[in-house]
Parts: structure tokens; sequence; C-alpha cells
């Protein structure tokens, strides 16, 4: 294993407790970094972390425990001495370190910018750290989806024009270049997830083609000629599930091995797939006041089409909203990157092959049921889609099939 010098979230975060305490001001997670280094109270050699278990199987307050041990890593030198300095191995550090020597400089109500590229190891898609209490408020942006959780108490969410607090169980997906902040002031446990964007639809390929509303989400951002901010936000309840999922992501980011980087993927999908199951009503998107209608409605439009998938047509849908028909397929296509008889064409074959698979429906029947006047014209679409007809389909899922 390799050994280096670091400091934990333990000495960063009771520096800042310590801080606030005396000065009554906040200060920034660099600072206190730098300062911590330069008197040399960092540690050397391997973290002392739990690597013969799955950290899904601890109890929250022992993964809260292991979060204090985190390592943060002596990048200050590195980004003094190099032009593009890139993230230590096993380091968490905000790419403003690198960007900005003191960001205390920073006017107030300004927004930098943060790269992925600077803030997480070269061989990880997914990265995840711990939000520090008492850390000086800096509205900012960056290239890749964050991902935040509240595991316990609450936190200070500003975004955009919009200020909301977020409480234990609610998580919250916000997309690239989104002018945002996200503070805790209290012992509140609250997590980040960074997915890269500039690979997230060959690495998440299988999200991407799904129709659903999560998947919508990331293509529009993706597919988008403009920088749109946007969030979207679950409450799960302080689901188990979601909480064990989230601590076996923090596990891939931190034990690594050859594994971790296929594994790390594989357990955000499974995130995601736990929240669109359990949690897709409680769905709710951003609302910007400014771009009401080409923005909110685009989220009420993907879930108008999800629901209503088996009798909806643009003219419909158009009637519905309000807006032309023609713009309206557009706006469709470039939200989504795929048109509306796409969508519906998904939608409504998915639906099939459950029908097919869990009911003794006819052929004729189903294809009524999920929005088809004609059944060879459905017969020919599930065969372009699952590669044979859906009797045949029906046939093949049967136990002597």
């Amino acid at each position: 294993m390799t050994t280096f010098a670091y400091i934990t979230y333990a000495q960063m975060e009771a520096q800042a407790v310590r801080h606030f305490q005396r000065y009554h001001d906040r200060t920034s997670f660099q600072t206190i970094a730098r300062d911590l280094f330069a008197r040399r109270e960092y540690r050397e050699g391997v973290p002392d972390l739990p690597r013969d278990i799955t950290w899904s199987a601890l109890s929250d307050e022992a993964f809260y425990d292991v979060m204090l041990r985190l390592p943060v890593r002596d990048i200050f030198r590195d980004a003094a001495d190099t032009a593009s300095p890139q993230a230590g191995a096993d380091g968490i550090f905000p790419a403003q370190a690198r960007r900005h020597r003191d960001a205390d400089s920073i006017l107030p109500g300004s927004a930098y910018a943060i790269a992925a590229e600077a803030i997480m190891p070269e061989t990880l898609e997914v990265y995840a750290i711990r939000y520090i209490r008492d850390i000086v408020e800096r509205m900012h942006t960056h290239n890749f989806f964050e991902v935040n959780y509240v595991f316990s108490g609450k936190c200070n969410m500003i975004f955009e024009n919009e200020t909301r607090e977020l409480t234990a169980g609610e998580l919250c997906i916000i997309a690239p270049h989104s002018r945002h902040d996200v503070t805790v002031t209290d012992e509140s446990i609250v997590v980040s997830l960074m997915l890269r964007q500039s690979t997230f639809e060959t690495t998440f390929f299988a999200l991407l083609a799904q129709e659903d509303l999560l998947a919508s989400f990331f293509r529009g951002i993706l597919y988008s000629r403009t920088e749109t901010a946007n969030y979207m936000l679950f409450s799960t309840d302080n689901s188990p599930e979601i909480r064990a999922s989230i601590k076996d992501i923090f596990m891939e980011s931190h034990i690594r091995d050859s594994y971790s980087a296929g594994c790390i993927v594989s357990r955000v999908q499974l995130l995601f797939s736990l929240m669109l199951r359990r949690y897709a009503d409680s769905i709710r998107f951003y609302e910007n006041q400014k771009n009401t209608t080409e923005h909110t409605s685009v989220t009420r439009l993907l879930q108008y089409i999800q629901t209503h998938a088996g009798t909806v047509t643009l003219a419909s849908l158009a009637d519905t909203f309000g807006y032309n028909p023609s713009y309206l397929s557009r706006l469709i296509r470039n939200v989504t990157g795929r048109t509306l008889t796409q969508i519906l064409t998904t939608y409504r074959l998915k639906k099939a092959v459950g029908l097919l698979v869990q009911t003794n429906l006819s052929i004729e029947a189903i294809a009524r049921t999920v929005g088809y006047d004609s059944v060879d014209h459905f017969s020919r679409q599930f065969k372009r889609c699952c590669g044979m007809p859906p009797r045949e389909y029906r046939r093949r899922q049967l136990p002597d099939g």
C-alpha cells in the first residue's frame, strides 16, 4: 500500500469549529488544511479505515466515525509547483485549492468553477466526500453531477435564486454548471457524491437508455445545447437501503483496488434504481421563476408522458400544456435527446414486457392496454426492440420455455 502525508476530517472539523468559536466567522476548507500542514500536524502512512468489512454493514454511528478518519492530502506544494496539478489518489480536496490559492480573496456573492479533474482521482468516475461544518459559504459551479444526501440533521442549500433547507433522508442531484452552495452549521451529517459529466454517457449508458424521469434529467443535461441550472430532489424517508448503498459507494471511493472503478459504477446504478423504485413519486425539480415555461414545464411534461404513455399524442400533449405542436416536438428532442415517438415506444414496450410475463392477457389485449390500435404494428415494434415476436417472448419466459 502507498503511504502518504495526510490530515483527517476530524482534524479539519475541529479546527473549523475552533476558528468559528474564537473569531465568530467562518474560514475556508483550504485555509484550514494549509494551516494544519504548515504546523506539521499531519500523519504519515495509510489511513486507518475498515478493510475487512463491507461498509453497508456498519451502523450509522460507526460509519460516521469512519468518515472522520478519511484523509485530506497535502496538495499545496504540488499545486504551486505544477501548471496543471492532479488530485492525489487518496485525496479529498476542493478544486479551488488549485485554481484559487487563497479563496478568502473571492468577492462575496461571486461564483467560482470547480473542475472534476482537480478533485476526483483519475481512476474513478464517482467520488464521495463529507461536508465539514462551519466552513465559509462560497457560491460555485462545477463540471460534474453532484449528489447530496443528508444522513442526519439538516443543511442549507442555496441554488441560483432559491434557498432551501434539506433535511434527513433527502437526496438532491445537482446538474453541472448550476450556481449553488451547501453549508452545514451544526453536527448534522451530510455527504456528497461526484459523478463525472465528461464520461457519464459511456459510464452510465444503461441508465441513459431507460425511459424514466431520472434518465430524462441526465439526458437533458448531457445533450442540451445550453447550460441550464437544475436539480432533482428525492425524499427517501431515511431508507436503510439508500443509506447502505451510499455507505458502499464511500467504501469503493476510499478502499480502492483493481475492482473499485467497476464496482462503484454498479453501486451508483443500484442507488439510482432504488430511488426510482421507491421514491419516484416524491421527485421535485428546481423552479426558476425567470424561465418557468421553458424549464419547469419540461419536467412536468416528462412526468405527464410517463403517466399517460398509453394514450398521449403530440397533439393532446400540446393542447394540455398550451404549446404549438412543432415547438413542443423540438423542445422534447432538445431536452431528452429523443423524439416523443421514441419515448412513448420505449415506455409502451417496457410495460408490455411486464404484462407478457406477469399476466395471462392475450397479445391483443396487451397491445390495446399499452396504447396500440393495431396488433400487427405492436408485434413489429416489439420484435424490433426485443428481437422476437411477443408470443415467442412470453413462451421463452415460461418455466418450461
